[in-house]
């Protein structure tokens, strides 16, 4: 029974130890060792959430992030980044809650209900219009292949 409560003991403080960190000392540290080729921008995920941090009032400022200040985060990356900007640095900012997740300076991952997509960045494929595809089939290549021409055109 008595190693039972030293084992419980020494694995509360360990656990204890193990929260006294907060998330956003961990990204700098995480930020600190980082040396893949995205570092750019995880470097740019850190510095907006820390520019989120920021516009918060003291009150409302996290150590550890919520699955709500997640959703408010990716509202502000909406507002600030153009193009797939937004997407791209949540997506390093998710990289990071999961390392955090697996060390265990997180209990759980905030980000699992946040969602964060590319707006008005989809390609939209050409196609020619009916009298388009006439006047392309009437055009007189010269002795090219018919076949080859009315698959470019169709296809």
């Amino acid at each position: 029974m008595k190693l039972i409560n030293i084992i419980s003991t020494s694995l509360h403080t360990v656990s204890s130890a193990l929260h006294k960190k907060d998330f956003n000392q961990f990204f700098q540290e995480y930020l600190d060792g980082y040396s893949k080729k995205d570092k750019r921008v995880i470097k740019q995920a850190y510095t907006k959430y820390m520019e989120f941090i920021g516009l918060l009032p003291d009150n409302r400022k996290p150590t550890v992030p919520t699955s709500s200040t997640v959703k408010t985060f990716v509202d502000f990356l909406s507002a600030t980044c153009k193009g797939c900007g937004a997407s791209s640095t949540y997506s390093r900012f998710k990289k990071v809650v999961a390392q955090a997740v697996s060390e265990g300076i997180l209990k759980n991952n905030p980000c699992v209900e946040a969602k964060c997509h590319c707006i008005g960045t989809e390609r939209v494929k050409d196609i020619l219009s009916e009298h388009e595809i006439h006047l392309m089939l009437k055009t007189c290549i010269g002795s090219g292949n018919t076949e080859i021409r009315k698959a470019f055109i169709f296809s």
